[in-house]
């Protein structure tokens, strides 16, 4: 479910994301994915904001105990922007991770303490 709001510049936007993870052992999964975000449209060319996304895995049958760290829940905040050209977009974000700051990454660590993103996109 998405969910936006305006108030003047600036754009309030939440997404409500989960899922329900078959895979072909015969285990199900529970995964919650949500993100919000705060953007101000500057300009229809420059729009700069703030989002903040989570991602925790939840075993159904018999979850492991204590609870790996790739299951999270793991939680990232950081700045992003928007960039429009007429047909042509790019938006970018790179954030910070808040929960368990002080792991320390082992191999095979999904989750690193920094996470970035880049999409460019093409209007059709």
């Amino acid at each position: 479910m998405i969910l936006q709001r305006r108030f003047g510049l600036a754009r309030v936007i939440a997404n409500l994301s989960g899922e329900r993870e078959f895979y072909y052992d015969g285990k199900h999964d529970i995964v919650l994915n949500p993100s919000a975000g705060l953007t101000f449209e500057l300009s229809p060319t420059i729009q700069p904001g703030i989002e903040w996304w989570m991602r925790g895995e939840y075993p159904e049958e018999n979850p492991p105990s204590p609870r790996p760290f790739n299951l999270g829940p793991h939680h990232y905040l950081g700045p992003t922007v928007l960039l429009q050209f007429g047909a042509l977009w790019w938006t970018t974000g790179i954030y910070l991770r808040l929960s368990d700051t002080s792991h320390t990454m082992d191999i095979g660590d999904g989750y690193g303490g920094v996470w970035a993103r880049s999409v460019l996109g093409v209007e059709l």
